[in-house]
């Protein structure tokens, strides 16, 4: 019996004795429930009861449902950070900072590109810079067959622990990359609401 998305990130925290408080009254949901809730724009769970809103990024290229508690950022700000590669890029984040969610349309791509090769090229790349992170593969056959990679890593930073997932696939024969961002504590919601946003975005040509 293959686990759901909540089970197996629980799994994988307690086996790395990180978090361990994420096992106290996990409710199971299936990843179509995921899916089906995202898609209607209403997700509940436990006490958290969040609202999304269909976005469409890069000029049409692509329609994503979002939270509406993650607003835009700024291109000018995203700048003043630091960061150059504000071009077709959009970065969506919560009043406190806490959750967030970043994608950018790369350039062309002049081949075609193995994704599982470059996701496995970005996390040793990560290792590389931040070997204090924690990096492992959720494995989601569903995701594999609609075109997307994925990784996920654990995070520790001053303000405690930070779980990131990240996904790559290809839009419009350019690499299409992002990832969310939140507390490690919020995995069990936001992990697999993460996983069933992606699942329902919608690709124009």
């Amino acid at each position: 019996m293959s686990n759901y998305w909540d089970q197996q990130i629980i799994g994988y925290l307690v086996h790395q004795k990180r978090e361990c408080e994420l096992t106290e009254g996990i409710d199971t949901i299936s990843e179509m429930d995921w899916i089906e809730m995202v898609a209607k724009g209403d997700v509940c769970y436990k006490h958290h009861g969040i609202k999304l809103k269909k976005q469409r990024l890069f000029n049409n290229a692509l329609e994503i449902p979002l939270p509406i508690d993650l607003t835009p950022v700024s291109k000018g700000f995203i700048e003043k950070e630091g960061d150059t590669r504000i071009r077709d890029q959009y970065f969506f984040m919560n009043s406190t900072g806490e959750i967030s969610c970043g994608i950018h349309l790369g350039g062309s791509i002049e081949t075609e590109i193995d994704l599982e090769m470059l996701k496995d090229c970005m996390m040793i790349e990560s290792k590389n810079k931040k070997p204090e992170i924690k990096l492992f593969e959720l494995e989601n056959e569903s995701l594999k067959q609609r075109g997307f990679e994925t990784y996920d890593c654990l995070i520790p930073t001053e303000h405690g622990q930070f779980y990131q997932f990240v996904f790559l696939t290809v839009c419009r024969d350019r690499l299409l990359q992002g990832c969310f961002q939140f507390k490690a504590e919020l995995a069990d919601l936001w992990r697999p609401m993460s996983a069933a946003i992606i699942q329902t975005i919608i690709f124009f040509e």
